[in-house]
This record gives structure tokens, sequence and C-alpha cells, in this order.
């Protein structure tokens, strides 16, 4: 604006650089910072000093040099910071204004606080300021980008780097026994809500490989249950008289009810939490080839050939997340749905049906065989002893004609039993009675030696282990319930780290988080690379 910024790398690229390889730091040409070039040169010296005559354990001195690095990089970075500021040129007259347009008269050198991996440090720049015209301006703050919270953009990104794996207690714990810093726990979770804003903008650009030349298009999709705080409950609209019971939450004490309900005994088939579900989707590519029934294993059980997944993307999206439809459409049409073969997986639940022929209505409906297997097996149990080699062998009977796209032979042998009275007890004959709908229902989702042919899958693994990677592991923990933007926050950064995007998606989003504070980029990222190169 005012100066040439072009050698001006952003604080956290200069955070990141200090991490990787702290030593003296850069001074601009001309700029004389005394004090701070003294004490960084002490911590250095102090710091060699230690390393060349201590006798302590490696692991001592390992964890010695750790923690004075850190000292030494909160110097070096507080250095170069009162470099930046005794280089900053002043705007000319008129030429700083506010968002109004209202030309500001530079007032004085104002601080900061920026928290940085190595601890706290003070970042002046110059204030442009008018009495009635409103806040005042730093422009020096477009220039080294400074984050809207005190957190730096390295830190945070470390910070819900751990919270997406470990419980947020977890990881400030962690931030504070390594690092030395206190991050409040509310302050990661408010922080993982704002680093997931632009997780459907990064994959709307972020294309996944289209499928190539003999493969087809997979689309797979489940529900998981969420916990959530009763808040969050009947925000959504969802009467907590129409859902499983809820475990109090001893943080909320507004509600006194839900603690002496809590020391209840729960009524039959009631849960101790309340979920919200969410719809769970993987999108993958396989190879078309064919894969017929052909061989059995030594307990005479059908074996299929394995079908691994290719460039598997999850997504997980709360039920009433509006778009989510458009959304998914739009993933499984960069994989080339609906040009190439294109299989979709599901179990039986009839919603997931519906949210098909917005997804992707060209699709093969494909009920998940494992579902079916389980349906097998409440059946059996029904007119055979549990447990017992009759019943298995009865299931793999049935498992070998489903997958012969014999279909009508399993229903018909049911239908017979029961007309026969080879069934008598009343829930019995209700079970089986539930297992020849749910297999007429499903009749024309169950192909499978068609399906098999075509090359296509026949199970929802992928969705199933996306459930438990995405959900279970992360957002079931002891005691653990969600506010709405929490769990979607969640649920996004997750498979963000599942799928492999970690590190481009902070660059894509630290990106956005500078333009929509400062209107327009800077590109540090390339800044750093060609000062890089040229050195």
């Amino acid at each position: 604006m005012m100066e040439n910024t072009q050698n001006r790398p952003a604080l956290h690229l200069v955070e990141r650089e200090l991490e990787l390889a702290p030593g003296p730091a850069a001074q601009a040409p001309g700029v004389k910072t005394a004090a701070g070039e003294a004490a960084a040169e002490a911590l250095f010296t102090q710091l060699l000093g230690y390393a060349q005559s201590t006798t302590d354990p490696l692991h001592e001195v390992e964890a010695q040099l750790f923690s004075r690095l850190l000292r030494l990089g909160q110097a070096l970075l507080q250095q170069h910071a009162q470099v930046q500021a005794k280089s900053e040129v002043r705007a000319a007259p008129g030429t700083v204004r506010n968002a109004e347009g209202v030309a500001l008269p530079y007032h004085s050198q104002r601080s900061f606080t920026y928290v940085s991996i190595f601890g706290e440090v003070s970042v002046a720049r110059a204030y442009y300021w008018a009495p009635g015209a409103g806040a005042g301006v730093s422009p020096q703050d477009a220039v080294l980008s400074r984050p809207a919270r005190c957190y730096s953009s390295l830190l945070e990104q470390w910070a819900l780097r751990l919270s997406v794996v470990e419980p947020f207690a977890g990881s400030v714990a962690w931030l504070e026994e390594q690092l030395g810093l206190r991050l409040p726990k509310r302050a990661l979770e408010q922080l993982s809500q704002e680093a997931a804003h632009d997780t459907d903008a990064f994959y709307a650009q972020e294309a996944a490989p289209p499928a190539a030349a003999g493969e087809c298009v997979v689309v797979s999709l489940d529900g998981k249950g969420v916990p959530m705080v009763k808040a969050a409950l009947a925000a959504a609209g969802q009467d907590d008289k129409d859902r499983p019971g809820d475990k109090s939450d001893k943080s909320d004490k507004s509600n006194k009810s839900d603690k002496s309900k809590a020391n209840s005994r729960l009524k039959r088939g009631e849960k101790a939490q309340k979920k919200k579900m969410a719809l769970v989707s993987a999108i993958y590519t396989v190879q078309c080839q064919d894969r017929s029934v052909s061989q059995t294993d030594k307990a005479g059980a059908t074996r299929l050939p394995d079908i691994p997944a290719q460039h598997k993307k999850l997504y997980a999206e709360l039920a009433d997340k509006p778009g989510l439809p458009a959304y998914l459409r739009a993933r499984a049409q960069e994989r080339g749905a609906g040009q190439v073969p294109t299989a979709f997986i599901a179990d039986g639940q009839p919603h997931l049906w519906h949210l098909k022929q917005e997804i992707c209505p060209e699709a093969v409906e494909i009920v998940d065989f494992a579902h079916v297997r389980e349906y097998l097996w409440k059946a059996v149990y029904t007119f055979l002893p549990e447990g017992s080699a009759q019943a298995a062998a009865w299931v793999r009977e049935q498992e070998a004609r489903l997958l012969c796209g014999q279909v009508g032979w399993v229903i018909g042998g049911l239908r017979r039993r029961l007309s026969k009275g080879g069934i008598r007890k009343a829930p019995h004959i209700q079970t089986v009675q539930q297992v020849i709908s749910y297999l007429e229902h499903n009749r024309a989702r169950m192909r499978y030696d068609r399906y098999l042919q075509a090359g296509f899958p026949i199970g929802s693994g992928a969705v199933e282990s996306a459930c438990k990677q995405l959900v279970v592991m992360r957002m079931e923990g002891s005691g653990m319930r969600w506010s709405v933007a929490g769990a979607q926050a969640m649920l996004d950064l997750r498979a963000i780290y599942l799928n492999g995007d970690w590190e481009r998606y902070w660059n894509f989003h630290r990106q956005r988080s500078h333009d929509r504070l400062y209107g327009t980029s800077n590109q540090p990222g390339e800044q750093l690379q060609a000062q890089k190169k040229a050195a």
C-alpha cells in the first residue's frame, strides 16, 4: 500500500522458519536492535555452552535443549517483530483510509500480543486514527498477516491437530506440558469452529481425481449418532420425549431436573445419551473386474476377491445441514459419477435411499451384504440353537444363494418354515416376518450376482469404518456431549485429517482467513519460497 512489502513474510511463516532452523534473526538493512540481538545471542551462547559441557543423561540433555530452544525461538521472534516495527515506513498523509473511506493520520505506535509456539511476543506497529472516525487502522497488520485472535496460526494448527485426535482437555494438557503454553479449553473449542469454516470451499476447489479407465465410482452412506447437549437438541427442534434418555451434564447447572434424573434407573430400551444423527459418506473408485463367486474357505463360507478402494474421501454432516445432497452430488460428479459405472451402497434405512435420489440418481443401488447377513442370523436363531453348527451351515447356504442372485429362494424357504409350523413362538414368528419384509423390500437392491460380475463392491465397509473413525473414536468418549456447531466443526476437521489433507487445508484456510480480514492477498507463502530460492 505505502511501501514495498515483498520481503516481509507473515509472522506465522517466520515462526515456522525459526521452529525448523533456530539461529540468528535476519535484520533489515540499516536496522539496529541491539537489546534484542544481545538477548538472543546470550541465549544461544548458553545453549551452546550447555550442549558442550553437560554430562547429563541423553534424555535430560534432550529435554533441556528443547526447553532452551523454545526460549531462543521466543527471543528471535521478538527480535523479528522489533525489526519490523523499526523498519516500517510511515504512510504519506491521506493514503491510509478506514472502511468508510475516511483518511486517517498517524496517531501512535501500538502493540498487540502474539501467542506463538515459542510463547508470547509483543508486536508494535503504526496506528492511524482520527477523532470521530471510529476504529483506527494499522496497515502493518495485513503485511504481518495478524490473525483475528491472539493465537498464532501455526499454534492454532498444532493445537487443533492434537484436538482432532484426542479430547480438548488432553490437548490443553499437552500444550502446557510440552510448550509451556496455557490455552483455555474453551478457546480450543472456539478455534475449532472457526478453523472448520473453509472446509466446504476447500473441497470445492480441491477436486479428487476422477475415475480412471476401467474404474467405477462408489458412493456409500451411513448414519451415526453424535451425543449432544440438551440445549443443542432443543434448538434443533428435537423433543426430549421422542429421544432416548441422556446422562446429566454436571457442567450444566441450569437443568437441575436432569441431575435428579441421572440418579434414577433408565427404562427398558432407554439409552444414557441423546444423539443427533450425522450422515457419513465415503466416495471412492475401484477397478471394475469380474468378482463372481468362485471360492469357499475351510468352513464352507463364500470367499470374494478383495477390491481395494482408490482415492477414498470421507465427508460427514449433521443430518439437517442445508445443501447436503447437493454438496455430496458435486463431490461424486467430480469423480465421474453418472459418466462411468456408479454404485450407491447403504443399509436398508429408507431415508438413505431417498438421499441417494438427490445425490446420484443414476447409480446402481446395492444393499450392504453384511447387513443382510445379520438378518439371516436373526432368522436362523428362531428355529435352530444359537451358536450351533447347524445354524452356521444354514446361514452359509443362504449367503451362497444370495450371492448367486437367488433372493426368491431365501424368501420362499423362510415362508415355508412359517406355513409348516416349524416356528411356533409368537416373537419368533414376528422376527421371521420382519426378515422376510426386509428382504422383499430390498429385493431389487440385492442382485449380487450382477454386481459382482460388473466389479462393484457389495459391502459398505468403507463407510462403516468411517463412522468409527470420524464419530466413535473422537466424539463418543466418556461424558462427551456436543453443540451443533461444535459437532459439525469436529466432523469437518476429522474428515480433513483422515483424508490426508491437513497441511493443504491449513494453507488454504490461512489464506482465506487473511483475505477475509484484510480484503487482499499478499501471498506470504510465495514470498517465503522466493526468499529461500534467492538465499
